[in-house]
Formats: structure tokens, sequence, C-alpha cells
């Protein structure tokens, strides 16, 4: 298959695609704009250099095509781009619904000047050709010269694929002669003739806004040999080559790029996307050194050193060694890039959370001489069948640290084997627990293992009565700790009872009857990459919008509860729970008890808050998770500041209320600082006029006035000019707080209103100053 890929998006732009509408209002036109939304979107976050699209309308008024131009006859077709990488333009373009052709273009003149456009770029390199052909397939089909063009697309290795919108899934009958349907099954046996694929329009957008992830070109790692014996006695040893593949490996979010906002508000209506790109300088200083035997008053603090003059130095309890380049290079062990094969041991004898980091995919190197793959298919088929595992040191490039890993043979249409690092001893966490076998009774068992169950009952039953801050002595008490012991029969039956009804592997109902997986890897997306590229793609089309979109629930979908399960597991939960119920014991000391009837009662808010979420899962997905989201908001964040701040106000506590009075005063000037443009304007003010509201409704008047005085002395400055014009038109939404609102406010109705005319920054909060001085000055003037 070939890593290039080349697309041309025909889209049929004609009068009968937007006047022609579904069941659901949608113009055909902007069902196939959305479609190719889907494809423009999935491509920008692809971001590869060798996925490249075309975008062509058939149906417009003009006419702006290479073959036109050559040759002639191919009016009302517009290639508006060539073939190059989707970008934010070509995105802004189809958004906007591309153009509304007044008359009608050919279909097939379309797919010619995209076969000819792909011939042109691709030549006869190896390009992955494929041209997506959206229409209703309404208009006039001219079908002369059906064969030549065929076998040109064909010869040019150019799939077709069909969106037909008005499709259904099986073609017209016979008997239908009208010229939509005679044109359909044309399409239909032209796109097979090329071996491309049809699809409805409704399945095409379902397909295509399923949530996809980014595709990885496969790069070997390393490609080497796999030696058994000593990789430096070659006489001794036996080695074939392989190549070696990243198998699984964590796909991190993508990083910001540092922007200057003076540099991209200076951009604004350039062509040059790039001024607000900057570059960072890192600089090396001295950190609080004296120069030796100097006077101790000049120091080097602050000397600036080129990175040439700097060594590492690493640290010996507290000092710090100095290690040259020298010293470095002598210190690295020397060994040979490659696999070498240690021994073999069981497969039972690896404990699963042993395997660490990121596996890799060993195949035999397919260039090489027969001989070698044959030897690695017998090597691994040989530790299948003996339910070995290979041990195998594995050095990334020459005098590199060594690292060990286990080799596992995967047998099926293909053979490889994939390489799981190993941790040496450094790299295991070694952490002793109390054991939980005293809890559980073994009726049946010996009489030494039931006098030893009962042994260690007590013993824990001594240990728990220490750590409560009890003595041993009393017989009531420690039959109450026992209380807890359970028949290890017992407790197995209730946990294997949930364990079966939360099984994932029979969770799901396939289409042919039988259970399915849920959860598999492979059908999993990382919600937080999907989020990131929805808020990307929306902030890219629309710079202005104060808001992100809402949360896709599918996002959050496959990493919460599924309702069925959740229901199907209730009886055989409160079963297990029920079965290690603990009884209240009555402490001695106060301390203790007061410490004991905390943790319980947290214990209980833990347990009633995971039973409500699961409940809440159960019910609806979506309101799942903005419930846990809202419950846990602390603060008065950037991305939905007004949702946050009203669900802190809605706690009523004197002093969460004050607090978040002051986070939404600071968020307010933060989104007017930091605006691009007027990008947060919309945002800020919506803060102004929830603040407003809430500082009346809790006669909180004193710290909104305040902010506006701030706000309003920011207009002094050229930078924020155009904010305080947007605050003068929402006059009535984010007056000041006058004494017609609250009773106590020391702003007069005369003065609400002339605070919005231009006047001397700050002479409102200067008039509150002088009349808190004056009061405080009449106190002191009654106690003389």
């Amino acid at each position: 298959m070939a890593n290039k890929e080349a697309a041309v998006l025909l889209i049929d732009v004609g009068r009968s695609m937007w006047r022609t509408k579904d069941s659901h209002g949608i113009s055909h036109l902007d069902s196939a704009c959305m479609a190719v939304q889907h494809i423009l979107h999935s491509k920008i976050i692809q971001g590869r250099k060798t996925d490249l699209v075309s975008v062509m309308l058939v149906g417009t008024d003009e006419t702006d095509n290479h073959v036109n131009e050559a040759n002639g006859g191919y009016e009302h077709i517009t290639t508006y781009t060539d073939i190059e990488m989707a970008n934010l333009k070509t995105l802004e373009f189809v958004t906007g619904g591309c153009v509304k052709g007044q008359g009608s273009g050919d279909i097939l003149d379309g797919i010619v000047v995209a076969v000819s456009l792909l011939d042109r770029h691709c030549k006869h390199l190896k390009w992955a050709k494929t041209i997506f052909v959206l229409s209703d397939f309404s208009s006039p089909i001219n079908q002369a010269d059906t064969r030549s063009i065929i076998q040109r697309a064909v010869s040019y290795e150019v799939k077709v694929n069909l969106i037909g919108f008005g499709f259904k899934d099986d073609p017209p009958p016979d008997s239908d002669k009208s010229a939509r349907a005679e044109n359909e099954r044309f399409m239909r046996s032209f796109a097979e003739s090329t071996k491309g694929d049809i699809f409805t329009g409704s399945e095409a957008l379902s397909i295509l806004g399923s949530l996809r992830t980014r595709a990885v070109k496969p790069t070997t790692l390393i490609r080497c040999g796999m030696t058994l014996g000593d990789p430096e006695d070659q006489t001794n040893s036996l080695s074939f080559p392989v190549w070696a593949y990243s198998k699984v490996k964590e796909a991190k979010l993508p990083s910001a790029k540092k922007w200057s906002r003076a540099g991209a508000e200076a951009a604004e209506g350039s062509n040059d996307a790039f001024l607000g790109d900057v570059a960072m300088e890192r600089t090396y200083k001295v950190k609080d050194v004296a120069i030796d035997g100097a006077d101790p008053d000049v120091a080097m603090d602050g000397i600036t050193l080129e990175k040439e003059d700097l060594i590492r130095a690493y640290k010996y309890g507290k000092d710090l060694i100095p290690f040259s380049e020298e010293d470095r290079d002598a210190m690295k062990l020397h060994t040979i890039k490659g696999f070498s094969m240690l021994g073999f041991i069981k497969s039972s004898d690896v404990s699963r959370e042993l395997l660490i980091n990121d596996p890799m995919q060993i195949i035999p190197d397919p260039t090489a001489p027969s001989e070698g793959k044959r030897l690695f298919e017998v090597l691994a088929s040989s530790l299948q069948a003996k339910d070995m595992y290979a041990l195998v040191r594995y050095v990334r490039i020459n005098d590199a640290s060594p690292k060990l890993g286990i080799l596992v043979p995967h047998i099926g249409k293909k053979i490889w084997c994939a390489w799981i690092q190993l941790p040496f001893k450094e790299d295991v966490r070694e952490y002793s627990f109390t054991t939980l076998a005293p809890l559980l009774l073994n009726h049946g068992g010996s009489s030494a293992t039931q006098t030893f169950h009962e042994s260690a009952s007590a013993s824990l039953a001594a240990d728990l009565l220490s750590q409560a801050g009890l003595s041993q002595s009393g017989e009531s008490k420690r039959r109450k700790m026992l209380h807890r012991i359970v028949e290890t029969t017992e407790a197995d039956r209730r946990i294997d009872a949930f364990i079966d009804d939360m099984d994932l592997m029979t969770a799901l109902d396939s289409d042919d009857g039988e259970p399915g997986e849920a959860y598999k890897p492979s059908d999993l997306f990382n919600p937080g990459y999907q989020r990131m590229y929805q808020c990307i793609a929306h902030r890219a089309i629309n710079p202005k919008s104060k808001d992100l979109p809402p949360l896709d629930p599918r996002f959050v979908a496959g990493v919460l509860p599924m309702p069925e399960l959740v229901d199907k597991a209730k009886r055989s939960l409160e079963a297990f729970k029920s079965a290690f119920e603990i009884t209240k014991i009555d402490l001695e000391k106060e301390d203790n008890r007061k410490r004991f009837k905390r943790g319980v009662d947290n214990a209980k808010e833990l347990e009633k808050d995971v039973l409500n979420a699961a409940a809440s899962a159960a019910a609806d997905i979506t309101t799942s998770f903005d419930n846990v989201a809202g419950a846990a908001v602390t603060s008065v964040g950037t991305a939905d500041p007004v949702s946050d701040f009203k669900a802190l106000v809605s706690r009523n506590d004197e002093g969460v209320v004050a607090a978040a009075m002051n986070q939404m005063a600071a968020r307010v000037i933060g989104f007017i600082k930091e605006s691009i443009g007027s990008q947060f304007y919309g945002k800020a003010v919506s803060c102004l006029v929830a603040m407003r509201e809430e500082g009346v409704k809790r006669g909180l008047w004193n710290r909104y006035n305040e902010l506006m005085g701030e706000v309003k002395g920011l207009s002094f400055d050229d930078r924020y000019k155009g904010f305080w014009g947007v605050v003068k038109k929402e006059t009535k939404q984010v007056g000041l707080i006058s004494v017609s609102d609250v009773a106590g406010s020391r702003v007069s109705d005369a003065e609400a209103a002339e605070f919005f005319a231009d006047a001397v920054a700050g002479s409102f909060i200067a008039s509150a100053d002088v009349a808190e001085e004056e009061e405080e000055e009449d106190l002191l003037g009654m106690l003389d």
C-alpha cells in the first residue's frame, strides 16, 4: 500500500443540490459540505505532507480548470484548490457553504478534469489516488465517451467513490425511468468499474463523523541482528537480521507553541499568518557564587556564560560532583547495538506487573535471504509450542545502556514476536501490607489450617484494637472486632457473582446475536485528545466566538460505566458489601472517637458519592459527566467562568461567595488584557453581567462597583479602549449598582448615569474613598 495519498473532492454545487432538502430540512449541498469538513478536518489533524487533497466544484457559474483552458468543452467546473495539504483557508470556504451555482454541470466532465489533475501531480509514482464525488446526480450526464474515461481512470489506478445524496441502500429498479434514476444506475456502474465504494449521504456522514485517531506511518525503531550467543564472539554465535517497530506507545497531546499577542494583532488583515510566531533563546548565568579569595562583596551573580563553558554535575549527598565530557565518555558501558538472547523462561514465571514501557514488534528482515526468515519462524514456533519466552538484551545504539526484556511469540497469518521490557532491581518498588487472610475463615480445611486462621484473626483483632487506641482486654470488644470476618467460600461466592455481572467479554450484543466484548482498547478513544481537537477546530473556524463547543458525550462514553452493567450488578454488589459488614465500636478516648467518627463519615460520604455517580451514569452518561465536573468546581476558571461562578455562589457560603466575586473580577481584567483584538470581549461582558446580578441579589454592590472603576480606568489605555466601547452599549446590564438596586449602595442614580460619560478615570472610586474617610473622621470626632 502506498504511503502517499492524493484525493480530489468533487462537489456538485448545482441548483438541485442547494434546492433539494432532506427530511431534517438540510439541503444536499449543506450535507455535502459537512462531509467534506470531516474529511478536511481529519487531514489537517494528521498534518502529513504526503496526504494531499484538492477541492473541485461542478455546476459553478464560472469556469476555471486546466483542461478547459487547454482543450475547451469542460465548462462550469472550478478547481478551487490544486492538490496540496489541507489547510484552514479551504476548511473555512467549505464551512461557509462553498458557492451556489445557478445552473448545472456535467459530473462526468468533472471526473475527467479530476483524473487529469491527479495524473499531472502524481505522474507514475506510487500514490493512492481517489476521487470523492458528492452529488445527488440530478443534473444531465453526457455518457458518450464513458468507456475511454473508465479505461483512463483504471490505467492511472484512480478509484472513484460516490457519496450520493438521495441514494438508498439499493440502486433504483429498472422500472424507474426518471433521469435521476438513470444517472444513479450509470454512476454506480462507473464507480464499480474503478473498484470504488458507494455510500449514501447519511451513511457517509455517519462514517466520517465517527471518532478517529491520528494515523502513524510505520517506521522501524531499529534494524539489527538477533544473536543467539555472545554478540562479540561471531564465530561461536548465530545471528539473523530483524526489524523492530513500536507496537504500543502513548499518544501525547500536542503541545502549544508560544505566540506573540502583539504580533498576532498586527497580522490581522494581512497575508502573513506567522507574525505572532516567536523564537526562544536560552542564556546561562552564574547564581550566587562569590569569587574565591576575592572581596566577599564582589560576586559573580548574574554573569552570563556560554554553553560551551558548562559541564554536568551529579549530586552525591549534599555535594555536586562535576563530570567533564571525557569522564562521561569513560563512564559509558561498552555495548553493541542489537538484540541478544540470554536464555529461556516459562511464560508462567513472568508476572504481569513486571512488564514495563512500550512494547516493540519484531519481524524478520523482509529484504534478507530466506534462511534468516525461516530461522525466525522456527524460533517463534518453538517458543509457542513449549509455552516459553526468550530473555533478550536490547541495545538501541552502540555503547547505550542495555535493557532486558522478554520475547513473546505471536503465531497467526503472520509470524512475529513482541519484545516487552522487564525491570532491573532498581526499578521494582517493594511494599509490604498487612495480610487480609485473617478476615476469611477457611471452614472445611484441616485443623491446623483452622487453628492458624483463628490465631491470625485474634492477632489481627489485637492490632486493630491497638490502632484504635483500645486496650486488648474485654472479650466483648474483641468479638465486635471479629464481626467482620467472613467464611472463605461465602466471600468467594459473592465476589464471583459480582465479577460475572460485570464481565466485559459478554457485555455487548453483536450483529450475529453472539455476545461481544466491551471496552476494547482498539475501540476506545482518548477523551482528552478528541476534546482538544474538537476545540481547536472550533476556534479555527470561529476565532471570535466567546465560548467553546459543548463536550461531545461520545468522548467520555468509553471511560464511564455502562448503564446496563451498573443495573445488572446492583444486587451482587449489595450482597458483596454486606458480607464484610463493619459494626460500630464505642471508643474510649475522646480524641480517638472524634478521629474514628470523622473517618467513618468520610467513608460513608465516599460510598454515597460512588453510588450516586453510578446511578447517574445508568440514567444518562452525559448528565453524569456534567454533574461530576460541576461538583469539582473550586475556582472560577477561564473555559466557562460564568458557570463556575454560579456554581460557587450557589453554595451560599459567605467566604466562598466573597472569594468567587474576587476571582470573577480578576477574570474580567484578565480577559480584557489578554484578548487578541475583540476575541474575549464577549466573555468579559458575560462575566460582568453575572457578577452584577449576584451583587444586586446579595447586596455586594461595593466589589462590583470597584471592578467597574478599574474597567473604566483601563479605557484610558489605547490598547483597551475598544472594550469600553462594548461596555457602553450594555449600560443597562453592566451599569453601576445604585441605591435603586441595593438600598445600602453609596452610588446615586445620577452618579450611575454619569459613570459612562467621558470623565476622569477612577472618579467613582475616589468619591467612595472620600466618603469612607469622612465617615471615619466623624467617628473619631464622636470619640473625642
